[in-house]
């Protein structure tokens, strides 16, 4: 049987990580003994990421045979990932019109530019054998793999074949086809050609992985995890449970600090990176109904919670914030419009952040996600 899955990555959508997530899909789904990827530029942060991955979800990932084919067009590719590659295990890495591009000074004649990545068999392919090929926009890149909008179609063929599934073999065949030609006549990526290639490049700037604020993407000391962090910063609404919070304006006045999950601060906008309890992080403007917007800072508390300052109640929020469900829509970079929600409100929030995957449990008894 087989299935052809589109594949629709957006970060301004919430659609974040659909490549990769796909990748590991694959790679799971076949156990393949042969990883074919042929792609137009090869990041270091691209293929460090993806290999963390597929090591973490494929236990035989270092005993198949992998094959990269990439380009060194316009000297987009690292060189770094080139040799990183070299020295996986049962890995070769050859390079599209190689010792062409060295003579030209990296400026192509014709452009590599295809984004294919294959998973299954070491030899010829038959009935029995699972297969999966991705087939879409996506370069080897952090940005690619996670939050670019790319689009893709991933062709997945296993167990009993019929006539029904003459297409995706046939699709398949095609690929395997064209692979065999295209590896035959690329040039071997030796530690001779790299030298040469990086010498030519120079000390360019990295440019393959242009992400806003990239850097805060993988920092030795951060509080979420990567991916949290990217769906968490370009999701357009979060929304958490409270109970009764704590009367910081005095016992008889209804309190305005909202404790929520580390790294909830990516949200409004602020930085993943680890910080002394008590840091202000800085201020974003919040809106409550139809009063004004109102400047409110964003900090790590002493309780090691990131505690968003609400509108003060009554004055400029609603009477109290207790027992209730708060939810922040993103209206531009640092302006955040805050409604008090009920149960029916809860449920429909509830249900938009588990279609996108994006639903958590602070504690024992507070929910809270995000959604686009």
């Amino acid at each position: 049987m087989h299935k052809i899955e589109p594949l629709f990555q957006d970060s301004q959508t919430g659609n974040t990580s659909v490549i990769i997530e796909a990748l590991i899909r694959a790679v799971v789904d076949t156990s393949p003994q042969l990883i074919q990827m042929a792609v137009a530029y090869t990041s270091m942060r691209g293929v460090t990421e993806l290999i963390d991955a597929m090591r973490a979800n494929f236990a035989d990932f270092d005993t198949c045979k992998k094959r990269w084919l990439t380009s060194i067009d316009f000297g987009q590719t690292d060189p770094r990932a080139i040799s990183y590659l070299n020295e996986l295990d049962n890995s070769e890495v050859r390079i599209a019109n190689g010792y062409k591009l060295l003579a030209s000074k990296l400026q192509p004649a014709i452009c590599f530019h295809p984004k294919a990545y294959y998973f299954g068999p070491d030899g010829k392919a038959n009935k029995k054998n699972a297969q999966s090929l991705l087939i879409g926009s996506a370069n080897l890149s952090l940005s690619a793999l996670h939050a670019n909008t790319e689009h893709g179609l991933l062709v997945s063929l296993w167990g009993k074949v019929t006539d029904s599934d003459a297409s995706a073999i046939d699709s398949l065949e095609k690929f395997r086809s064209w692979w065999e030609d295209a590896w035959s006549f690329a040039d071997v990526a030796d530690d001779e050609f790299i030298v040469e290639y990086t010498s030519i490049r120079g000390d360019r700037e990295q440019n393959e992985d242009p992400l806003a604020n990239l850097e805060a993407y993988v920092p030795e000391a951060a509080e979420i995890h990567m991916q949290d962090y990217i769906d968490w910063a370009n999701a357009k609404c979060f929304w958490i449970q409270t109970h009764e919070l704590y009367k910081n304006r005095g016992i008889d006045n209804a309190g305005n600090q909202l404790d929520a999950k580390r790294g909830t601060r990516v949200f409004f906008g602020f930085t993943p990176n680890q910080v002394d309890r008590n840091t202000v992080f800085g201020y974003v403007n919040i809106q409550y109904g139809s009063k004004a917007f109102v400047e409110r800072s964003v900090r790590f508390g002493n309780n090691s919670m990131d505690k968003i300052n609400l509108p003060i109640p009554i004055t400029d929020g609603p009477k109290d914030y207790d027992n209730s469900v708060l939810h922040f829509e993103k209206v531009s970079p640092k302006c955040f419009r805050l409604t008090k929600g009920g149960a029916k409100e809860a449920k429909a929030w509830k249900l938009k952040s588990s279609g996108q995957g994006m639903l958590y449990m602070l504690g024992n008894d507070r929910e809270f996600g995000f959604y686009s």
